[in-house]
């Protein structure tokens, strides 16, 4: 009899933990149903990002130290966010490449905004005790970032180029987010 209710409660208890592990990752995980909401759900986290990107570059630029720490912390947690939600997606039809790429970019984005970013925002509160040595450590900084970025957005739009033709879309680039980058904010 003891034997019986010890079988009964090892049941019991693995039924229910694996109701709560089961509902648990349907709470974490995100699923789209068409190849366009998954394709727009990566692309939208980017323009979550940019944009904050552009705004600490712009508080970077001013030179005032509580402008450049808010929008700074602003990215911090947009990176964050947007790297966590691209976890949470499940891939589409079994798409890896195209997630993988999204994801390594952003988490590309959370490390410059929590170190060189940082570092940028210390040189940039000196305003006019900046140093020559300043200028050039910035100058390397940007110049290490653009060049690891390059590759990384390549990847993503070829990734994503590739996503969108397998599923016949025709991408059409965010104009207005563009003229912004190339405007620098």
């Amino acid at each position: 009899m003891k034997k019986f209710i010890l079988i009964i409660f090892i049941i019991s208890f693995l039924i229910i933990s694996f109701i709560a592990c089961s509902k648990n990752v349907k709470e974490n995980s995100v699923t789209v149903r068409t190849p366009l909401e998954y394709l727009e759900y990566i692309i939208g986290e980017q323009n979550k990002i940019i944009p904050k990107m552009l705004d600490f570059n712009q508080a970077l630029e001013s030179g005032e130290e509580g402008r450049i720490e808010h929008m700074l912390t602003l990215l911090q947690k947009q990176t964050e966010s947007s790297v966590d939600e691209v976890m949470k997606l499940k891939p589409f039809e079994g798409d890896k490449t195209f997630k993988k790429a999204a994801l390594e970019l952003f988490e590309f984005y959370q490390s410059i905004s929590n170190d060189e970013f940082v570092d940028m925002a210390k040189i940039f509160t000196k305003k006019d005790k900046m140093t020559q040595d300043d200028f050039d450590e910035i100058t390397e900084l940007r110049r290490n970032i653009i060049d690891r970025e390059k590759i990384l957005d390549q990847n993503l739009s070829n990734a994503q180029k590739t996503f969108a033709d397998k599923y016949q879309y025709r991408l059409e680039q965010n104009r207005e987010l563009q003229d912004k980058i190339n405007k620098g904010g």
